[in-house]
């Protein structure tokens, strides 16, 4: 008898002999293949304005950042900004931290909510509204989720996978559908099937846009700071030392070199060449939106004792501790954005 996997939710064939460690990578690689890369950012703050179709970023060039300290891990991003305002009156704009688009990701993993982030200025807690947006196929389909009653942010709370108590597919939002309402969704992109063989069983394929705004008043001549808190959503993925495409992403993207790549063949997981990486992101060229440089830019990458890090951010980011690597500029205009990878033989996706 032919032997099944179900893997979510999809009976894929097995062969008689399989070695436990092909059989992971088998795995692995079916799902990456559906694991986008670009996943989840953090950003400065900027200054925006209200308009009908949304949030848009606007510049304010007579307020500066004159200091900013920003402290990344994979379970905790914390940023605090000394704004000054340079001008002889008060300034009152509305202030947007964005988190850039996003969409729904395998492995399991639950998305958070973001329901630990939190606003400080001057050290009180600032009450701050959310802009929340779904897009499918390049077109707005807020309006139609909500309609529908699904949760845009957590994807519907989907989960993929089998049940094993109660022996089938987990039950989804997408079981509860009116078969029209589901048709609409298949047909706008909303809703993508895993496999052609399988057209019935489909995942998520909306794309999520959330801002975080409130409304600030910056005194004349006078130094606000504004700090941010949250536990951030980590990409996730494996890479191997032996696949040319994984390597030269990670050159690209993380900047790595020939002893790093060394590293990875002797700390893959299960004994292959190939460790976990996990990226948190951060948008530095919003910073852009205010006057003249960062005066004062210090970074701070915290890591586990088992993890090790690279990220392609300046050549004067050095090691300060054992678990700890700093850098600091000054006068800093932010010509790219921050993308912090932690790799590890060990597959914990869970914070």
């Amino acid at each position: 008898m032919k032997k099944h996997i179900f893997l979510f939710g999809i009976a894929l064939p097995l062969p008689e002999k399989i070695s436990f460690l092909r059989f992971c990578t088998l795995c692995a690689t079916f799902l990456i293949l559906y694991m986008p890369l670009s996943q989840p950012t953090r950003a400065n703050d900027s200054a925006v304005e209200v308009t009908p179709s949304g949030l848009q970023f606007k510049s304010i060039k007579d307020i500066s950042i004159d200091k900013e300290e920003l402290s990344i891990s994979r379970d905790r991003v914390e940023v605090i900004c000394h704004f000054r305002n340079q001008s002889t009156s008060d300034i009152v704009t509305e202030v947007a931290f964005p988190i850039p688009e996003y969409k729904w990701a395998l492995l399991g993993r639950s998305v958070t909510n973001f329901s630990d982030f939190i606003v400080e200025v001057d050290g009180k807690k600032e009450p701050y509204k959310r802009e929340v947006k779904a897009f499918a196929r390049g077109k707005d389909c807020t309006q139609i989720l909500t309609d529908m009653n699904i949760s845009i942010v957590d994807f519907g709370k989907y989960e993929s996978g089998f049940d094993p108590v109660m022996k089938r597919r987990y039950v989804t939002f997408v079981d509860r559908l009116k078969p029209t309402d589901k048709k609409t969704l298949i047909d706008l992109g909303i809703l993508r099937a895993f496999i052609e063989a399988e057209p019935d069983v489909v995942f998520p394929d909306w794309t999520v846009s959330i801002k975080y705004h409130w409304t600030q008043r910056f005194p004349a001549n006078k130094t606000l700071t504004i700090k941010h808190s949250y536990g951030p959503y980590a990409g996730f993925r494996s890479f191997c030392a032996r696949e040319s495409d994984d390597i030269e992403f990670l050159r690209r993207h993380a900047c790595i070199n020939e002893s790093f790549v060394s590293w990875m063949r002797k700390n893959g997981a299960m004994g292959s060449d190939c460790p976990w990486g996990f990226w948190v992101s951060y948008i530095l060229t919003t910073a852009n939106n205010w006057h003249g440089p960062i005066k004062d830019f210090r970074l701070t990458i915290e890591k586990k004792a088992d993890e090790e890090v690279s990220t392609c951010f300046d050549p004067r980011i050095r090691l300060t501790g054992n678990n700890r690597y700093e850098s600091r500029v000054r006068n800093f205009v932010p010509e790219r954005d921050l993308k912090v990878f932690f790799f590890s033989s060990k597959g914990e996706v869970s914070r």
